[in-house]
């Protein structure tokens, strides 16, 4: 069939194009287009549903995000805070492919990098269901701290493509090495699968020719080793397959320092730095960070840690609590052969070690070393800012940042000597305002160190009164220099003893606010709400929020006092703990009576929450006449009930059906329907 000129034209027009647009060009392009699609999938999400879009997406048997079933329940739901408008609708170009290296392919050539990139935007306008579910697995790698071992989608495209750009000139027919002429992903995923061993074969072809010499010089063993059966002959393993010796317990692990060895001890596997034609080992590998080759049990993995690429025989990233367990061994036999030296050895697979909290296993001189480290990786700054093996004066170095400071609070072996060194450095340096303070003195329960009396903000005020362990140190401060919020909020505070508040109560100094403050006190002696309940009305909103009034005071305000009817009132006395059924009835009554000034509606809904908590107080008969009152009201209470107490529901009913319904025993004889 001969091609028209104009398709001719067409056809290298394109070519020219792609051959001219660099990465840089085309990861711009991905950038911009990427939101028009977006757009168009909620266009079609408004007019369909999700489920047409997840109906699409199905064909590709991805791994769903875990928060998906938030869009059955509103696809489209948009938040506001602080302005700003939140939701799907509402999705930036930054929460949108943060790395697109999830999926673009990196093992390859520039070129073909750029037509990777151009070719799946086109695959994304057309196949909506791909976007969604590359988009849905990116959920999933966000939500997994970038871990791609939790997804199958996003590692497929990218390893076809890659296999695509390495491989192409093997392909067949010729047209399809151009990946122009391939119609979608799924002809994309078939063309790769049928000629896995086309590639395997050419891969074996170069790989026979490689030295022994060459593969033994270039794999340091630290357990098992190479299956050398002469000089510098290799063999395979007859029993693995593998061109390894395992040890006893079937382990081999070492380290990789040529290509020859990568090679060798890559066959078989998808990893780029095994093939032989490719030229991709030394990208990943330098002198200073070698590859590290793990077999156990028959299974192989390949670790690149200063690229954090940790790869299965598929050349599939792993998930994250199978890298650390490997890791750890690893570790173990590196720490083995190289002792502390290993931190100047190999400086990169180190600090991914210690940033991952495998290796802690160091000298105090030798952390002291790290610490030191103007370039320290700040990865390993925090991961020594919380192990409590950290001498004293690494915590101390660390804590003059005050970012990582705050992280050195959270050490398990903090001491009273590291946060008085913290507080003062920063305050001296005038680094240490009331807002950072605040989480220092909330972080820790150790002494508040002296210098923190002298940043006289809210900030700090609010910190002290909110400490567990209130000093008189810190209760004097507050008194005198406090605002009168912070006097208030500091006699709120229910770790203050009984004694106290009785002696600050009694000693007249106190204003008006300063005293119901002491009256809201759990712990304030029983004497003085007495004593302030007796002075009069002014006092007895505050007595009624005390958890700990007695219920003779609360029974007293909701029969004689002026505040009977205040609505805070009311409400404080309906969930206080010591609210007896004699004043329970009085307020139900007061309700139904249409004696209460506060609203009946919002007082019938803490009634209803209130029976939920505490269900004994209340019979049927109070239920009944609630709804006799208000039926609304009492069919709330009955949903309630019923779904606070599946196996004790006192009322079961339908819209034609009043009956009582089958109920416990003891809920019967609460309801006084039983002798």
């Amino acid at each position: 069939m001969k091609i028209k000129k104009s398709q001719l034209r067409k056809i290298i027009l394109e070519s020219l194009i792609v051959e001219a647009i660099s990465v840089e060009q085309a990861e711009a392009k991905l950038e911009k287009e990427k939101m028009k699609i977006w757009k168009s999938l909620i266009f079609v999400v408004k007019r369909d549903g999700i489920g047409a879009i997840r109906s699409a997406a199905q064909k590709y048997n991805y791994k769903p995000s875990p928060w998906t079933d938030g869009w059955d329940e509103s696809p489209l739901k948009t938040t506001h805070l602080d302005g700003a408008s939140y939701g799907l609708e509402h999705l930036t170009a930054d929460e949108l492919f943060r790395n697109i290296d999830n999926f673009i392919p990196v093992d390859v050539d520039d070129a073909d990098r750029s037509n990777s990139i151009l070719w799946l935007i086109k695959q994304f306008k057309s196949d909506l269901g791909l976007f969604f579910a590359v988009t849905e697995e990116e959920e999933v790698i966000e939500n997994n701290y970038g871990n791609l071992g939790e997804v199958t989608l996003v590692n497929k495209i990218r390893n076809s493509l890659e296999k695509f750009g390495q491989f192409k000139h093997l392909l067949n027919p010729a047209e399809k090495r151009d990946l122009f002429r391939i119609k979608d992903m799924q002809e994309l995923f078939s063309i790769i699968e049928a000629h896995e061993e086309v590639i395997d074969a050419e891969n074996k072809r170069l790989g026979s020719r490689i030295s022994g010499e060459n593969v033994i010089k270039g794999f340091i063993p630290l357990r098992g080793g190479l299956n050398i059966v002469g000089g510098n002959t290799i063999q395979k393993n007859s029993q693995t397959g593998f061109y390894t010796k395992p040890d006893s317990e079937g382990v081999v692990i070492g380290e990789i320092h040529t290509k020859a060895a990568a090679v060798k001890l890559g066959s078989d596997t998808e990893w780029c730095t095994a093939a032989p034609g490719l030229n991709y080992f030394h990208d990943y590998y330098e002198s200073d960070d070698p590859l590290i080759y793990i077999e156990i049990g028959g299974t192989r993995w390949q670790f690149s840690y200063s690229s954090h690429q940790f790869m299965d025989e598929g050349d599939n990233p792993i998930q994250k609590e199978k890298e650390i367990e490997l890791s750890r061994l690893v570790w173990r036999e590196l720490r083995q052969k190289y002792g502390e030296a290993i931190l100047n050895k190999y400086p990169k697979i180190t600090t991914w070690m210690i940033a991952n909290n495998v290796a802690s296993d160091f000298s105090d001189e030798a952390i002291m070393t790290i610490i030191n480290n103007e370039n320290i990786d700040v990865d390993v700054l925090n991961a020594f800012a919380i192990n409590p093996n950290t001498p004293i004066e690494g915590l101390k170095k660390i804590s003059q940042n005050f970012a990582w400071g705050s992280a050195v609070l959270n050490n398990p072996a903090l001491t009273q000597e590291i946060v008085d060194h913290f507080v003062k450095y920063h305050i001296e340096r005038e680094n240490l305002g009331g807002q950072k303070i605040l989480a220092l003195i909330n972080l820790t329960n150790l002494d508040t160190p002296k210098e923190v009396f002298a940043l006289n903000d809210n900030y700090v005020f609010d910190a002290l009164t909110a400490k567990k362990d209130l000093t008189p140190e810190i209760i004097e401060h507050v008194l005198e220099n406090g605002y009168d919020k912070n006097i208030n909020a500091l006699l709120k505070n229910k770790n203050l003893k009984p004694e106290f508040l009785k002696f600050i109560y009694d000693s007249g100094k106190l204003k008006g606010l300063s005293k119901f403050a002491i009256l809201q006190n759990p712990s304030t002696p029983e004497s003085v709400l007495r004593s302030a309940y007796e002075r009069g009305p002014y006092f007895h909103q505050s007595i009624s929020a005390n958890i700990n009034t007695p219920s003779d005071i609360l029974a007293d305000i909701a029969n004689h006092s002026k505040t009977k009817f205040n609505k805070t009132v009311v409400y404080n006395i309906i969930n206080s703990p010591n609210l007896t059924k004699s004043i329970l009835d009085l307020y139900i009554g007061r309700m139904i009576n249409g004696e209460l000034l506060a609203s009946e509606r919002q007082l019938s809904s803490r009634i209803a929450v209130f029976i939920v908590k505490n269900s004994p107080l209340v019979t049927k008969s109070d239920i009944a006449k609630i709804k006799d009152w208000n039926p609304e009201t009492g069919s709330k209470l009955e949903r309630f009930w019923n779904k606070n107490n599946p196996d004790d529901q006192i009322i079961q009913s339908s819209e034609n059906d009043q009956n009582l319904g089958m109920v416990s025993e003891r809920w019967l004889q609460i309801a006084g329907l039983t002798e």
